[in-house]
Order: structure tokens, then sequence, then C-alpha cells
């Protein structure tokens, strides 16, 4: 999987926030950032990803650039701090 510069969402179906926090951060990111690609995981579906990235609980946030992890978001998130964390990351990885 290429996570170059990508946002990796782990999520169950079984989880309550999951489903309409992915909807707003597929939102935020195609609207703030544009230069990331956002991948939805299922955990249950792949554990083999959830084991490599050390996920033991959903929903989790996974921030890369240039392929190495930059910021690591669990439970239930605050929209608002985590478009300030992966802005300030964001701006000095693209902006001029």
């Amino acid at each position: 999987m290429n996570q170059e510069n990508a946002i990796l969402y782990f999520w169950n179906a079984s989880c309550s926030v999951c489903g309409p926090l992915y909807d707003k951060l597929k939102a935020l990111v195609h609207s703030e950032f544009p230069n990331l690609t956002l991948r939805k995981i299922d955990v249950s579906g792949h554990p083999d990803l959830s084991a490599k990235y050390q996920v033991f609980a959903s929903p989790i946030i996974l921030l890369f650039l240039d392929g190495k992890e930059f910021l690591r978001s669990s439970g239930n998130i605050s929209l608002h701090e985590l478009k300030q964390k992966i802005n300030r990351l964001y701006t000095l990885k693209f902006k001029d």
C-alpha cells in the first residue's frame, strides 16, 4: 500500500463514531488537503494492515508524509483539532 502522502483511516462496522467521522474527514481532505490521499481501511477485513500499523482500536487516523508517519489520532476525534494538526504539517510540506 502506497502511503507516501496519505491519511489512513482505520475503522470497523461496529463503531458508532467511525461512519460519521469518515464522511466529515473525507470532506475535509477533499476541500483543504488536496495533495493527500485518503484511504479507508476496515480493521476486521485487513488484520494484516492493522498489525503492521499497530492499530488496536478504532477509529484511528494516521497521517503519512513522504512515507513517514507524522500524526496519529484515535477515538472520538475533534475534527477542528485534527484540521489544525494536519494543516500545520501540510503547510510545511506543500506550501511555499
